[in-house]
């Protein structure tokens, strides 16, 4: 008896390990059979303090990359466009509003956007820099004046905030001071150089590239879903001339001097990896969706992929009925049998004759 219940329950223990774990068994073609997640939500509206509700896309994050870095190359303004969408998802996730100011990001700046710093953040509507399935606070600072082809920052004020990510992952990457150091931190993945992302569009680099070049190798470029995000027709194979700021030159012209973003970043669990860096496209192309995996909230929520034939939880409720009714019948005291029962008086038949 011992024997088959140790059976049974380790035959149930196989089922409900099964139904979620932490490392999924992975298909040829890569995708994680059984953690298939929800896609990234869209923030519409971004709370600003002291202002209120504005339009994430259209009039929050135009006025944002016109301000903090306007008059970038285009490849570095769709580059800052990333970054300041990620950094509001991050301090609407975990304070619920951003400041209008250097201590989170410039929103008020005396002009408004042109039609280049628009179409940057059309041109990357929704993408959001994530690791380990979560928003990363995407650090960003003007850093030093930088020359290619190192396109490393010179002495400044706020160089010393600045990460150097290229080809890192993992706990190999450098972590900026600007937010709480720890291998446990999976927010903190560094701080990209506003005058380090100019020289690199100078150079030719890709946004995506330049991302890479600060936040390392394993961040991941994830689309949010929402309806204020629309898909986006191709553009150019070549980025639009850059434009003169009409305001005056100061406008989006990063400062030395400015206050670099302080929040605190809160620790996080530990999650599975995710893929790897999305591919790169050429030069003025919208960034690439290719190989961009919806893997759901930062809570690390799992959901049976629908390429599974039947969900785990009910077969594991199912095997569990199925043990303990077997377990109670066979710890049930047995009856004795009834003197006189048809069993009893049953008597073997006679030969045939």
């Amino acid at each position: 008896m011992l024997q088959r219940i140790t059976a049974a329950a380790f035959s149930l223990t196989i089922v409900v390990v099964g139904g979620c774990s932490g490392t999924a068994p992975a298909s040829d073609d890569g995708e994680d059979i059984g953690t298939t997640r929800e896609p990234l939500t869209a923030k519409c509206q971004a709370n600003v303090t002291g202002i209120g509700q504005l339009d994430t896309e259209t009039e929050y994050l135009p006025n944002v990359v016109h301000c903090e870095n306007g008059g970038a190359p285009f490849e570095a303004l769709k580059a800052q466009a990333i970054a300041a969408r990620t950094f509001l998802y991050y301090k609407l996730e975990t304070a619920g509003s951003i400041g209008d100011g250097q201590g989170d990001q410039v929103y008020s700046c005396g002009s408004t956007a042109n039609a280049l710093q628009r179409k940057a953040v059309l041109d990357t509507a929704g993408i959001v820099l994530r690791y380990k399935q979560q928003t990363i606070a995407s650090f960003y600072v003007a850093g030093g004046a930088a020359s290619a082809p190192t396109c490393i920052g010179g002495s400044a004020t706020t160089e010393h905030y600045v990460t150097y990510n290229q080809g890192l992952s993992g706990t190999a990457l450098h972590q900026t001071t600007l937010g709480w150091v720890s291998a446990t931190n999976t927010r903190n993945r560094g701080c990209m150089s506003q005058l380090g992302s100019r020289c690199l569009a100078t150079a030719g680099k890709t946004a995506e590239q330049i991302l890479h070049f600060y936040y390392g190798a394993d961040i991941v470029l994830e689309t949010a879903a929402g309806p204020c995000v629309a898909a986006t027709a191709p553009p150019p194979a070549t980025p639009p001339p850059a434009t003169p700021t009409p305001e005056g030159a100061d406008a989006g012209k990063p400062d030395e001097d400015d206050a670099a973003p302080t929040p605190d970043v809160p620790a996080a669990e530990p999650a599975s990896e995710t893929s790897a860096a999305t591919p790169v496209t050429e030069p003025g192309s919208a960034l690439t969706r290719r190989g961009v995996r919806a893997i759901g909230d930062a809570n690390g929520g799992c959901t049976v992929s629908s390429r599974q034939d039947a969900p785990a939880a009910p077969l594991a409720f199912l095997v569990l009925a199925a043990f303990v009714a077997s377990f109670r019948r066979l710890n049930a005291p047995s009856r004795p049998r009834r003197r006189g029962s048809r069993t009893a008086r049953r008597r073997p038949r006679a030969p045939p004759a």
